[in-house]
C-alpha cells in the first residue's frame, strides 16, 4: 500500500509540465510569425503578420487571422508560432 501511495501521490508530483504552468504572451496585431504547416519543413514554413486576434470569455488569444503573401489565414494560436 505504501508504494502504490507513492507513486499515486508523491511521484506524480515530480513531472513538471511547464506548457500548464507558465504564462505565455498573448499574440497581439502586428506579430510576425510563421504559421506550421503539417506536410511542410519547418523550414519552408511560410511567415505572416498577425492582422486580427480573436480573444475567448477568458481573455486568452486562441485564434488569429494572418497574412501572408499569398493571402488572409485564420489559425488557432497553437499551429503558429513566434518569430
Amino acid at each position: 500500500m505504501f508504494w502504490e501511495r507513492w507513486r499515486r501521490e508523491y511521484l506524480l508530483n515530480l513531472i513538471i509540465r511547464p506548457k500548464w504552468t507558465t504564462e505565455s504572451r498573448n499574440l497581439e496585431e502586428g506579430n510576425v510569425v510563421l504559421v506550421m504547416e503539417p506536410n511542410v519543413a519547418q523550414d519552408h514554413w511560410p511567415l505572416a503578420r498577425v492582422v486580427k486576434v480573436h480573444p475567448s470569455s477568458d481573455g486568452r488569444v486562441r485564434k488569429v487571422e494572418v497574412k501572408t503573401q499569398k493571402g488572409f489565414l485564420t489559425r488557432p494560436v497553437t499551429k503558429v508560432t513566434r518569430k
